[in-house]
């Protein structure tokens, strides 16, 4: 995956992760069931994209210079590249719901895991 977030004008690489995966969901309002033919009749929102993001191990330098490009901003304006992506590649406006570090010890030395999920919130 290839993915940027919108600061200052301008894109921004952040690195690849380690692990992704892409979550689809639609949403309607007033949607009800007709009650002679049993059809489900449904005002359709729109789809809304949920990406969970995943590194393995990075460097203490990395992980704070790539958290404050996503944690705590709203709106985040990013944009994403991926085949498990409707269309290939998306710009998307949302937050970070969650996220997740921890301290970690490999062959490599000490690092660190991230995670964390952007929520689609705007269309």
């Amino acid at each position: 995956m290839i993915w940027q977030v919108w600061e200052n004008n301008a894109w921004v690489d952040l690195p690849e992760p380690s692990e992704y995966s892409v979550n689809s969901e639609d949403l309607d309002v007033d949607s009800y069931r007709s009650v002679t033919n049993g059809n489900l009749i449904r005002n359709k929102l729109g789809t809304w994209t949920t990406i969970s993001f995943k590194f393995n191990f990075r460097y203490e330098a990395e992980v704070i210079s790539f958290l404050q490009h996503i944690i705590d901003v709203y709106p985040l304006k990013i944009r994403a590249t991926s085949p498990l992506i409707t269309g290939g590649k998306a710009e998307l406006i949302g937050y970070v719901g969650k996220s997740t570090s921890e301290y970690i010890y490999t062959q490599s030395g000490m690092g660190y895991e991230v995670s964390f999920n952007f929520i689609e919130g705007k269309k």
